[in-house]
């Protein structure tokens, strides 16, 4: 905590029932435990707990137990001494202190043991290793034991974790945690800090507000359903000529489903994100997993996948042949650049879904932040908001950038772009598909759109059509709408139902 107060105005999102009545009414709120939370790997609180020597031994010697260490290592040990005593000098705490962090924490578990056996106490154990002095050996163990806690999540079963958000207008935290929607940002906390405490005072409900609340409660859930609609791109490397932008739209209750299970797949395999490329070739996050491993974490996610999306969304594009027939002004005003081509193709297969099932009501578009396609995908969504037939046709509520790591729903974005635009390459060389796609595309219902060579020069006419009164316009959807009644055919590949 700093030594000033401060304060802190937070929010808490809510779904309409008894509990957030009842919260209301006692202003008072529930504290978690961390094993209860929907992604229990995302909780880790550093733990600074001020340890004697004795403590120290005596922590060490019951969190690691000896069938830890080899019997060889103890044996080994008894030969190095010639005795039933092990000499622990200056000399040999200096070449510990240089090993790796797995032989430090072998021998440690090891000569704790071993004093132990040998009849001393914790406190001659903690002398032997000079532990009652500050010593560098002193800073590794407690932290090498400090970091042992958290992995195993000790704090877990005594502490209580309460979530806030420093917002009250983030469509993300509407859709997952106020029931799609439809709940509401409940309470102001104010968190007021100092040195030594930490005080939430909930702001009292306006008068009214407790009354209309029981009355919404017993109205129940409505049908309108709520989309996240995560998209990624593959392909947009110097090396590749076949760019793919695609993504997965989910429920939000299905999307807080798909995010937990995720994340446990996630720590099953100890992987910070899952990245497919890294995964196809075994490189970065995924270099310590074996070719099985790694067949086993992409079988899962796929797994994962059409257990919880509703529908998927891909369209792939020559990009070497898109710019040899479009790299000039007129054209790349009227068509964009491949990436925006693609991206509007999407989004406009997006409109045609939402128009063909009423009950999606609202979507919200989430991009990977930070990608050289931001600014582009940024723009377009923008303007879908800004005309009003584009934004109901493709039930625009909000567009977002997050980090992938962050978001779940972009990592299996990724996969099937990846998934996508291999598939699209393997067609154009006349192979067969891979078995994980197949496996992927299987019973997931898709728009999807392959802009090959040859249907990339009836974009021509397109081009043509937008310099005519027909043509023009700020709706892309409109005027794409108008030049297929004009040729009286589609330019894209075959859409699936």
């Amino acid at each position: 905590m700093e030594d000033a107060a401060a304060s802190l105005t937070l929010y808490k999102y809510r779904a309409i029932n008894d509990w957030s009545i009842d919260t209301l009414r006692s202003g008072s709120m529930w504290f978690s435990l961390p094993a209860k939370l929907n992604d229990t790997f995302e909780f880790s609180v550093p733990i600074f707990i001020p340890m004697s020597a004795v403590q120290l031994v005596e922590s060490y010697e019951k969190r690691f137990k000896i069938d830890y260490v080899a019997p060889e290592l103890l044996d080994a040990m008894m030969s190095h001494s010639g005795s039933q005593s092990f000499p622990i000098s200056q000399e040999f705490i200096q070449g510990f202190l240089s090993t790796n962090e797995d032989n430090r924490s072998l021998f440690t578990i090891a000569i704790v043991h071993f004093l132990r056996e040998q009849g001393l106490t914790s406190q001659e154990i903690a002398t032997r290793l000079n532990l009652d002095k500050d010593s560098e050996l002193r800073k590794r163990l407690e932290s090498e034991l400090r970091e042992a806690y958290e992995r195993n999540q000790s704090v877990g079963s005594h502490l209580g974790v309460l979530s806030l958000s420093a917002r009250n207008d983030d469509p993300l935290m509407w859709a997952h945690y106020a029931d799609s929607c439809r709940g509401i940002c409940m309470v102001r906390i104010y968190l007021t800090k100092d040195a030594n405490a930490a005080t939430l005072e909930i702001d009292d409900p306006q008068p009214g507000w407790l009354s209309m609340l029981e009355a919404l409660s017993s109205w129940g859930a409505t049908d309108i359903v709520f989309v996240e609609a995560y998209f990624d791109e593959s392909g947009t490397h110097h090396a590749s000529h076949v760019l793919c932008v695609a993504g997965y739209a989910m429920e939000a209750p299905q999307a807080r489903l798909f995010e937990r299970e995720w994340r446990e797949l996630l720590g099953r395999y100890q992987l910070p994100y899952f990245h497919m490329s890294e995964c196809a070739h075994g490189t970065v996050a995924f270099k310590h997993l074996s070719m099985a491993e790694r067949i086993e974490v992409e079988t899962r996610a796929i797994g994962i996948i059409k257990r919880r999306v509703r529908r998927a969304f891909a369209v792939t594009i020559d990009e070497t042949e898109y710019m040899r027939l479009f790299d000039d002004p007129v054209s790349l005003e009227a068509l964009g650049e491949p990436y925006t081509w693609c991206l509007r193709m999407c989004l406009t297969e997006v409109g045609k879904w939402c128009q063909r099932y009423p009950d999606v009501e609202k979507v919200s578009y989430i991009f990977e932040s930070g990608h050289a396609s931001q600014t582009q995908a940024n723009r377009i969504l923008t303007e879908t908001n800004a005309v009003p037939i584009t934004r109901e046709n493709r039930r625009y509520l909000s567009h977002s950038f997050v980090g992938k790591k962050d978001a779940c729903g972009l990592q299996a974005a990724d996969l099937l772009a990846w998934q996508w635009a291999k598939n699209f390459k393997r067609i154009a060389e006349r192979k067969s598909s891979r078995l994980d796609f197949v496996s992927l595309v299987r019973g997931v219902p898709a728009n999807t759109g392959n802009f090959d060579a040859a249907l990339l020069q009836n974009l021509k006419s397109f081009v043509e059509f937008r310099k005519t009164e027909a043509g023009k316009g700020d709706d892309f959807d409109t005027v794409m709408a108008a030049w297929q009644r004009s040729r009286l055919s589609s330019p894209y590949g075959r859409v699936k139902a």
